[in-house]
């Protein structure tokens, strides 16, 4: 992939193991979206956070997103509308990169027309330490050593 160009990758969700299909193939290939394949709600979650958690961790480091999030539903009505409930509104919570996509009869269309949340703005830097540290001196280390003033760490002699 070229330096300065994104890509999308989409996470499709399809309710059974019989692949992705070639009419849903070739439209993933015309949008240029490369496809991940996952059968289980579970499975398309945890693959969603951990591509939101390479964004953050990428934007921590000031580089620029690799590529966008979507999560493609094959075949919606195959869910239940509880388990789908669910599942969008944990990725509003863990992963506000994604964008919804469902795939019905032969139709590829945005679940919601809300524009994804943008990648949270990296933490600020940490600041430098001492280049070279000082030795400590011999006041400081007494008073390291001593438990009570005057009287000097260890058993009494």
């Amino acid at each position: 992939m070229p330096s300065g160009e994104h890509q999308i990758t989409a996470v499709v969700l399809t309710p059974d193991e019989g692949g992705l299909g070639e009419k849903l193939e070739s439209l993933l290939d015309a949008r240029a979206w490369r496809a991940v394949e996952v059968h289980d709600l579970l499975l398309a979650m945890a693959e969603l956070c951990r591509r939101q958690r390479t964004q953050v961790l990428r934007a921590t480091w000031g580089l620029q997103a690799a590529d966008e999030i979507v999560l493609v539903v094959a075949d919606p009505q195959a869910w239940p509308d509880a388990q789908m409930a669910q599942l969008r509104g944990a990725l509003r919570r863990y992963a506000p990169g994604a964008t919804v996509w469902t795939y019905t009869d032969c139709v590829l269309s945005p679940l919601d027309q809300s524009p994804p949340a943008a990648v949270p703005p990296p933490a600020p830097p940490v600041p430098p330490l001492d280049a070279e540290p000082r030795p400590i001196s011999r006041e400081e280390i007494d008073m390291l050593l001593e438990v009570e003033p005057g009287k000097p760490f260890g058993p009494a002699p």
